[in-house]
C-alpha cells in the first residue's frame, strides 16, 4: 500500500513540474543572420530563413573603380534569398550602396588631367521569376511615399516579416516600379534628378545612398531566380554615363 502511494505521489509530483514549468522557446539558429540583416538596415523576423546561401548569409559583391591613385566610385550590393518556414513562400531582399567620388585630377594647366567629377545617375534592380514560381508580393511600389520611409512585405498578425526604412529627398531622387505580376516580373528603378554641373549637384546626389527592395513569390519547386542590380554613374566632367552590372547569386550550397 505504502509502495502505490509512492508511486502516485511520484506522478502527481512530475505532472505539477510539467505544468509549471515555465515554456523555453526554442533557440534561433539563424540569430547571427539576423543581426547581419539589421546591421544592413532589414528586420527579418524568425518566419524566414536564408535558403541555400553560402555560410547562411548575405552575398556581398564589392566594385571599386579607380584610376591611376584617385578612387573614381565605389558599389556594393548585400542580396539573400530566403525561405518561409512553413510555407513555399521565398523572398529576394537587398540593399545597394552607392558611393561617387571626385576623382578629377586637373594636371598642370590641364596638362596630364585624367579621371571625373562623378555623381550618382541610376540603380535599376529587375528579376524575371523562373518558370513554376509566382509573384505575391513586392516592394518598392509606385504608391508609396516619394519621400521615404518604411517598407515591409509578407504581413502577418505579429506585424511585417521583412521591413526596412529607406528615406530621400524627393527633388533629388525619383523611385518607379515597372513590376507586373503578370509576368512575374520585378523591377525598381531609383532615378537621381541631376543637372549636368559637380559643384551645384547637392550633397545627396554626390554622396554615398543606400537603396532598399524586396520580392516574395511562391515557386513549387527549389527556385534559383536571376536578380540584376544595373548601377550607373554620372561624370559631369566629361558628361558621360559608366554601367556597371552586378548579379545575384543564390543556390550556391
Amino acid at each position: 500500500m505504502l509502495k502505490k502511494i509512492s508511486i502516485s505521489l511520484i506522478i502527481l509530483f512530475t505532472a505539477i513540474i510539467v505544468f509549471i514549468a515555465p515554456k523555453v522557446e526554442a533557440a534561433d539558429d539563424y540569430a547571427e543572420f539576423r543581426a547581419t540583416a539589421a546591421a544592413l538596415g532589414f528586420s527579418v523576423s524568425n518566419d524566414y530563413y536564408p535558403y541555400r546561401m553560402l555560410n547562411d548569409t548575405f552575398n556581398v559583391q564589392e566594385r571599386t573603380y579607380t584610376i591611376k591613385d584617385k578612387l573614381q566610385y565605389y558599389t556594393r550590393v548585400d542580396d539573400v534569398l530566403l525561405k518561409n518556414k512553413d510555407a513555399n513562400i521565398y523572398a529576394l531582399i537587398y540593399r545597394v550602396l552607392v558611393s561617387p567620388h571626385n576623382g578629377r585630377d586637373w594636371g598642370f594647366i590641364g596638362i596630364g588631367s585624367y579621371g571625373g567629377e562623378w555623381l550618382n545617375h541610376q540603380v535599376k534592380v529587375y528579376a524575371q521569376l523562373p518558370e513554376g514560381c509566382t509573384m505575391i508580393q513586392y516592394v518598392p511600389k509606385n504608391e508609396e511615399s516619394s519621400s521615404g520611409g518604411t517598407f515591409s512585405v509578407g504581413l502577418s498578425p505579429s506585424g511585417p516579416s521583412i521591413s526596412y526604412t529607406m528615406s530621400f529627398n524627393s527633388s533629388d531622387l525619383s523611385v518607379y516600379s515597372n513590376s507586373n505580376s503578370a509576368t512575374d516580373y520585378y523591377e525598381a528603378i531609383y532615378q537621381f534628378n541631376h543637372g549636368s554641373f559637380y559643384d551645384l549637384a547637392s550633397s545627396y546626389v554626390r554622396g554615398e545612398v543606400f537603396y532598399y527592395g524586396a520580392v516574395l513569390f511562391t515557386c513549387d519547386y527549389s527556385p534559383n531566380p536571376q536578380i540584376t542590380h544595373e548601377i550607373q554613374y554620372y561624370d559631369a566632367c566629361a558628361n558621360n554615363i559608366d554601367t556597371l552590372e552586378i548579379y545575384g547569386n543564390y543556390g550556391i550550397v
